[in-house]
């Protein structure tokens, strides 16, 4: 119970517009002062104190002491009347070893892409296999074609991947020099 309270007098600069807060969460201490927050209200929100229509807030969440990749990994998500608007921004950190992982432990477990009707947009498996596509329209790939170039050079939105049309199967890496055709992510 001594910790619980040395917890609460850490943190006074935090108002709670209800006692709710209260029933919702627990503080366990742990090695910090101020130990885990576990909650037990399902769903567990957290949001601006905004109305709707002034949604011009953004909330951060830091893996070091503040913000910015020089201090570590952070996510930022934006209210829809942020300058940003309604953008998830996920930042690794800047160090050499710094990754954004998508971990799936499971064998049929796969990253799926949607849209905002919940179609399935791009779908991989977990070994990184292409599993599935439901985009039936123009997904932004635009070919340039010149005979002997490096594709990595010639798109500048992105090389997909580039052919030659002389040579056996065709297709060639980015960086191969006698591409005939580059398959590029965007307008080049």
């Amino acid at each position: 119970m001594k910790r619980l309270f040395l917890a609460l007098l850490v943190i006074p600069q935090i108002a709670f517009a209800d006692r709710a807060f209260y029933s919702a969460f627990s503080l366990v201490p742990g090695a910090s002062a101020l130990g885990n927050i576990k909650y037990s209200a399902t769903p567990f929100t957290i949001t601006a104190n905004t109305s709707d229509a002034a949604d011009n807030m953004v909330a951060q969440l830091s893996g070091g002491g503040a913000i910015g990749e020089t201090r570590g990994s952070y996510i930022a998500v934006h209210g829809n009347e942020h300058s940003n608007a309604g953008a998830v921004n996920l930042w690794a950190g800047n160090t050499v070893s710094s990754n954004i992982n998508h971990v799936l432990n499971n064998a049929s477990a796969k990253v799926q892409i949607f849209n905002a009707s919940t179609q399935v947009l791009w779908a991989f498996s977990n070994s990184g296999t292409f599993v599935s596509s439901n985009i039936t329209n123009d997904i932004g790939w635009n070919p340039v074609n010149a005979a002997n170039q490096a594709c990595n050079t010639t798109c500048t939105s992105g090389c997909v991947f580039g052919m030659n049309t002389g040579a056996l199967g065709n297709f060639v890496s980015c960086s191969d020099t006698t591409a005939d055709t580059c398959i590029c992510a965007g307008a080049s």
